[in-house]
């Protein structure tokens, strides 16, 4: 399959997708499709890892893309997104 930009109408569980979020990207894998029919919001796996600096930690999101090292799951809005298709699950 080649890499192409698809409309959030066309995402498939399964498909691992790139986003872009402020000045950095996402590679996400789709776990779960809106239950809503209008819906845009996706549950989502990724890689979180938790930075600090003495008294101060947050959590930062990581461009991994080995989908075995996704170690968070959370919901993301892909409305009003360009949604870069990497690779699509074959599932028949």
């Amino acid at each position: 399959m080649e890499q192409k930009l698809i409309e959030v109408s066309e995402v498939m569980v399964g498909d691992e997708l790139i986003i872009s979020a402020h000045s950095q990207l996402k590679y996400l894998k789709v776990l779960r499709i809106p239950v809503k029919k209008d819906g845009t919001r996706f549950k989502v796996s990724l890689r979180r890892d938790q930075r600090g600096n003495g008294n101060w930690s947050w959590l930062f999101n990581m461009f991994e893309q080995d989908v075995a090292q996704h170690n968070s799951i959370m919901y993301q809005d892909l409305s009003e997104r360009d949604v870069f298709l990497i690779k699509r699950e074959n599932n028949n």
